[in-house]
């Protein structure tokens, strides 16, 4: 059986859709030996940018918790070192963390490759692109983020950058 660890800001509903799993950001998922367990990775650079218009558009109660009303999404990040953390924007190693193992890792940046893959092990349908933020301007997230706030995401996902194989700007 597929297991499908959703971490936030990954394409998880879509995923979670397409292997008719239900939605919901999950750390630990009971497995027998026989699972197939995956998960999808993205880069915390375009992530945290990704989960800034994620809370400002769909998450009314952390906004109001955690976003000013003229912040931007370089104003949000630059504050992060001072506000409660939340599981939401947790590490995605957070999220992997307590797996007994991982089968697959898709990557976002590829993920059009990778989903190929995986549904040709395990046919599955499509992948569909659904709980796209409609805020999130067409630009690439180094037009967004200045070197302050590239350096604070650096420090807060150290530990994505380290194992999930990701470039840290420094």
């Amino acid at each position: 059986m597929l297991k499908f660890i959703h971490i936030p800001k990954t394409a998880g509903m879509s995923i979670c859709q397409a292997v008719k799993q239900p939605s919901g950001h999950r750390r630990y998922i009971n497995t027998r030996d026989d699972d197939f367990i995956f998960s999808c990775v993205r880069n915390p650079y375009d992530r945290a940018v990704s989960l800034f218009y994620f809370l400002k558009q769909k998450s009314p109660e952390y906004c109001k918790q955690f976003i000013g009303k003229n912040d931007n999404v370089d104003t949000f990040w630059m504050k992060a070192k001072n506000r409660k953390k939340i599981p939401f924007t947790a590490s995605q190693c957070y999220w992997l963390k307590g797996s007994p193992r991982l089968d697959y890792l898709l990557r976002f940046e590829k993920l059009t490759d990778d989903w190929l893959e995986l549904a040709s092990m395990h046919e599955l349908s499509k992948l569909k692109h659904i709980n796209k933020s409609t805020l999130r301007p067409k630009q690439n997230w180094q037009e967004e983020l200045s070197p302050d706030a590239v350096a604070i995401i650096g420090d807060l996902y150290a530990d994505d950058f380290e194992h999930l194989g990701y470039e840290r700007i420094l």
